[in-house]
């Protein structure tokens, strides 16, 4: 048998309507910004293809080379390095997470047989950099909405 209808029914249909509509509206928002930093990668994709399919702007290395054995990937962080940013500023510019630089610049290092960023050579076997553009003024308004997970 149905239960009888209570006057506070519905007050708590519509407080839980109202927090659906919240919910959605969130959901929203997460998928907007998710679009935006897909852009983002995109750009950044199209940006790191064509540095590698620009492997004439790479001076050619002799196979006995130490510089033979960066991978381009490699020769890629170690030009931003060399341009002077940090890891965590070449990090955002490649769309990688800070561990992944470090990770790079110890190869460098290592196969370069230096001690120190500071060390690399710029002029002889670095790829031309171009400063990647500036990200749109959008993520400023992106901070998490209060009631928003």
């Amino acid at each position: 048998m149905a239960q009888p209808y209570r006057p506070d029914d519905r007050a708590e249909c519509v407080l839980a309507f109202e927090a659906l509509e919240g919910a959605l509206r969130c959901l929203k928002d997460d998928i907007a910004r998710t679009e935006r930093r897909c852009q983002e990668v995109r750009r950044a994709y199209r940006q790191l293809i064509e540095v590698a399919a620009s492997d004439a702007e790479l001076p050619r290395v002799e196979p006995d080379s130490r510089l033979y054995r960066l991978t381009h990937r490699e020769r890629l962080v170690a030009a931003l390095a060399a341009d002077g940013r940090t890891n965590a500023q070449v990090a955002a510019e490649l769309h990688v997470t800070l561990h992944t630089v470090k990770s790079q610049m110890r190869g460098v290092l290592r196969k370069l047989e230096i001690d120190s960023r500071w060390q690399i050579d710029r002029s002889r076997y670095l790829p031309v950099i171009h400063p990647a553009p500036n990200a749109s003024e959008e993520g400023a308004s992106d901070s998490a909405k209060p009631g928003c997970w």
